[in-house]
């Protein structure tokens, strides 16, 4: 059997072909491998309150977890704590680990809402789920934070984190707003160089 230069041509043609088109396809693969096929979730934060009970204000810190891959996410662990604020607190920055964020001083509860004798929770693609659990803080507190993590993994390194303040008007929860500079705004421009 020999080869003349002509269907050695075609081989190294088709050869050619073949390799182009496996290339085109693995990097297709790869692409959804690290794109689509991986954990992609939102998380949200939210307080729901159901009035006062002995000086306090009972409090439903809600974390809605919504799945926007096209997998099942496991939710390995899922951490809560809820801080708040007296009117008498000072306010100053916290610790490295919080980052010098404001510090909420007082404790209404830490808690793992899927805790690790559960192995897991998970959420379907396309689905947002609800966690939560009912405390409650004292009625004279002034702000709330709720800061969740949550772990999609069994690595402690793999994590989502989210976090949300309110405040506290006349015994009703306000989210915070943001600020616009204005000519209402109580800040001396002219002041700050």
């Amino acid at each position: 059997m020999s080869f003349d230069s002509e269907s050695f041509k075609l081989t190294a043609e088709g050869v050619e072909a073949f390799i182009k088109g496996f290339a085109i396809l693995a990097a297709g693969g790869l692409f959804l491998w690290k794109r689509e096929w991986c954990s992609r979730i939102q998380l949200q934060i939210c307080v729901e309150t159901f009035g006062y009970a002995n000086g306090s204000l009972i409090v439903e810190p809600v974390c809605i977890v919504e799945n926007k891959g096209l997998l099942r996410c496991y939710v390995h662990r899922l951490k809560m704590s809820v801080r708040f604020l007296k009117p008498e607190d000072v306010l100053k920055a916290g610790g490295k680990e919080i980052t010098g964020a404001t510090e909420f001083p007082h404790k209404a509860l830490t808690t793992d809402v899927v805790q690790n004798e559960w192995e897991w929770s998970y959420v379907e693609a396309g689905i947002k789920q609800r966690y939560s659990h009912v405390t409650h803080i004292p009625q004279e507190s002034v702000a709330v934070l709720v800061w969740v993590k949550l772990f999609h993994t069994k690595k402690l390194n793999d994590f989502y984190t989210a976090q949300k303040a309110y405040l506290i008007q006349n015994g009703k929860l306000q989210e915070t707003q943001s600020i616009a500079a204005n000519k209402e705004d109580t800040l001396d421009r002219k002041a700050v160089k």
